[in-house]
């Protein structure tokens, strides 16, 4: 993590060593992602380092779209209602075991120092610029997640840690995806039911409209009621 630090600081001093915002930018984009690293679970170091795969100067400074709109309903005085508990939150995947995330930790920290090493380069093939792009075109399929990226796999030198990667990453996908997805259709069908007199507005991470979607799954729900 320290090494990273230098690297942002480098690539900023790079830029236009007489630019302050430049070097102020890299320290934030540094603290935001990594802050409190060492105290955070294995699960949860993993995504961080997962996020270091993404061409992170290239992230805006605002505010996630999430807190926003929940500080706007908070200033509108709207109720609101999470989809998930802050068990379910913290506690995202059940079917790795902690041996598994520390292979998969272990294999991003190999990709990430490579990748480090060419820092100044810009990462044409960003998996985040494909997702954002083909969303803004409404052509999201889920494949996406499969093309481009950082996969643990290409840095598993044996077939045995290959076919023990490849494990990892569809049971990632299938804790993180697919699970929650049918997990929080269930949460806003009993929702829309238990206010039908409300008008509801939901926000749902772009990574939920892929596959079995949330919406999906809420429309099945509704096609099964109509037909009783």
């Amino acid at each position: 993590m320290e090494h990273l630090r230098t690297s942002f600081l480098t690539w900023a001093q790079g830029q236009n060593p007489r630019d302050t915002r430049k070097i102020k930018h890299a320290e934030e984009i540094h603290s935001n992602i990594t802050g409190d690293w060492w105290r955070k679970r294995p699960i949860w170091l993993l995504f961080l380092l997962y996020q270091l795969c993404e061409n992170v100067f290239e992230k805006a400074s605002s505010p996630l779209l999430d807190l926003y709109i929940a500080q706007k309903a908070t200033d509108e005085k709207k109720t609101i209602i999470p989809i998930e508990t802050a068990e379910e939150q913290c506690n995202p995947v059940w079917s790795v075991s902690n041996e598994e995330i520390v292979f998969a930790i272990e294999h991003t920290i190999h990709f990430l120092e490579d990748k480090f090493k060419q820092l100044n380069q810009t990462d044409s093939k960003s998996s985040l610029k494909e997702l954002i792009k083909h969303y803004k075109c409404g052509t999201l399929k889920e494949d996406i997640f499969d093309k481009g990226g950082m996969s643990i796999i290409d840095y598993a030198t044996e077939t045995t840690e290959k076919f023990r990667a490849d494990e990892i990453n569809k049971k990632l996908k299938q804790d993180i995806f697919i699970k929650r997805n049918i997990r929080m259709a269930k949460r806003i069908d009993s929702i829309l039911k238990s206010r039908n007199n409300n008008t509801i507005f939901s926000a749902i991470g772009a990574g939920h409209f892929l596959g079995t979607t949330v919406c999906s799954l809420i429309w099945r729900q509704m096609v099964t009621l109509w037909r009783k």
